[in-house]
């Protein structure tokens, strides 16, 4: 590593001794925290807290790139432990919404979802609940459309978005739509959306539009939720959950005469509006201690 005529240090093999280091070190740590040999098992065990403690110690000597893909290991390891924990098994979705799911997803025109999303893991909530009905991206496409408020997802930075939510696996790009230029969109604009996702043509009456709080209902909008024969159905969720439980309770609630199971929360219909309705997630999750912690995550994992 010492050339012993000039006594310079060899950058690159110094380099690569201190990447060699640190792995052994970080492997270590991990074998000293298991015990025993490492596996993929034990290390999902590991928390959130404990991984990034492990992880620190060599986080210092990566450049940005490698950087980025640590914290989105310790990211993704987050979002899909909150997932597990808040939404039910899929097991426990009822007959008629596993039904309509299938019609949909063969392209019967049974159904079309629309979900707002606020964030990186917002993506990654959705990518999750279409992996958990074992759907792929051509089936899930059929029927599910996704509009992003999150002004840190440019055009430029989509595909890198869809890529590290894992979204991209589940969906097409042409069915995800950003809205950066506002805060919020209208019900008619939303639908407006979906025509042109899934064709100009598709039945109004069959559109499911789950809202995380962006979507502002005009007089227009109003006047169409309670056209008993060709409003949608519209959900906005209050309170403290994450886009995977709107998910669910709007296929329940569009397969089961807008009824949901007592174990996703409670539903409540817009005072003067035939199919508006507030859904109030249980309450599983402070879900606002975790957004500042997610966004930290997320601009290094987009910058990277």
């Amino acid at each position: 590593m010492v050339d012993k005529t000039t006594g310079a240090i060899d950058v690159t093999k110094f380099e690569a001794l201190i990447k060699d280091f640190t792995a052994r070190l970080t492997e270590d740590m991990l074998r000293l925290k298991l015990g025993g040999e490492l596996t993929p098992e034990k290390i999902a065990r590991l928390s959130t807290e404990e991984l990034k403690g492990v992880s620190g110690v060599y986080a210092r000597t990566l450049p940005l790139e490698s950087l980025g893909l640590l914290y989105k290991s310790v990211y993704d390891m987050e979002i899909n432990k909150i997932h597990a924990e808040v939404v039910p098994n899929v097991s426990s979705m009822t007959e008629p919404a596993r039904g309509l799911i299938q019609k949909a997803s063969r392209d019967e025109k049974a159904l079309f979802i629309s979900l707002t999303a606020e964030s990186l893991a917002d993506l990654r909530f959705i990518a999750n609940s279409i992996r958990d009905m074992g759907l792929n991206a051509e089936q899930a496409s059929k029927f599910i459309q996704v509009n992003i408020f999150d002004s840190n997802i440019t055009v430029d930075k989509l595909d890198k978005a869809l890529e590290y939510s894992g979204l991209g696996a589940y969906l097409w790009k042409a069915n995800v739509n950003l809205v950066n230029q506002s805060g919020s969109i209208s019900l008619s604009d939303t639908i407006k959306i979906m025509q042109d996702t899934f064709g100009a043509n598709i039945d109004v009456t069959k559109i499911a539009i789950g809202d995380t709080n962006h979507i502002e209902l005009t007089d227009e909008d109003k006047d169409l939720l309670n056209d008993e024969k060709q409003a949608p159905l519209y959900v906005q969720m209050e309170g403290e959950g994450i886009v995977s439980e709107l998910f669910r309770v709007v296929i329940e609630m569009s397969a089961n005469n807008c009824e949901v199971p007592k174990n996703l929360g409670v539903v409540k219909q817009i005072e003067g509006i035939l199919r508006a309705f507030i859904f109030k997630p249980i309450g599983k999750i402070n879900y606002k201690d975790i957004v500042e912690k997610m966004k930290n995550y997320e601009s290094i994992i987009i910058a990277a």
